[in-house]
């Protein structure tokens, strides 16, 4: 079973309101993301903090809701708890940031056959040079994730373990007011 965690607990401090509420093709980042999650995985998490106005977006739907009451202590803490509410059968996690509305579905479909055929147990996308999320933790290295401190992700785990990448075509990353404006 391969869950997704939805991570949308931050501030949005440099937006300056909850970013996550922007539309684009009129939805919002969250529903884009949690619809794309709801299609790729078989069960969905969405890990809130800050800004609870966004359960809203998974009223009536399966989507699990996950309360980070440590939002403030940076990424780290959001994606510990996402790892926390994991049922036991769940083999991967599949991490998406809803304030990356440019990826499309079928990356996220690429992540998770790339994640099936390999011996790996990460597989992130790369861009600009970097690797980030979307990306899949597998079970064995859930952990090390417990141990990652800050406004640190997924990505301090290619220090230690073996890993594929793919490139993430359409990387656009919303954080603030300007980059709006990059859209599409």
């Amino acid at each position: 079973m391969i869950a997704a965690i939805i991570l949308a607990a931050g501030q949005s401090q440099r937006m300056g309101f909850p970013k996550l509420e922007l539309e684009y093709n009129n939805k919002s980042f969250l529903k884009i993301a949690i619809d794309k999650a709801v299609q790729v995985a078989d069960i969905s998490y969405l890990v809130v903090g800050a800004n609870k106005q966004y359960l809203k977006e998974i009223k009536d739907s399966n989507v699990i809701a996950v309360n980070n009451p440590d939002w403030s202590k940076g990424l780290s803490s959001s994606l510990k708890a996402g790892i926390l509410a994991l049922d036991k059968g769940v083999r991967a996690a599949i991490i998406i940031l809803p304030d990356q509305p440019l990826v499309e579905l079928e990356h996220l479909q690429n992540l998770i056959e790339v994640f099936n055929n390999s011996d790996n147990n990460l597989v992130y996308s790369k861009y600009q040079d970097s690797l980030g999320v979307p990306a899949i933790i597998g079970r064995e290295l859930f952990a090390q994730v417990l141990k990652i401190k800050g406004d640190k992700g997924a990505r301090v785990l290619a220090a230690n373990n073996n890993y594929d990448w793919i490139r993430l075509e359409h990387y656009l990353d919303i954080d603030s007011p300007e980059d709006i404006s990059k859209l599409p």
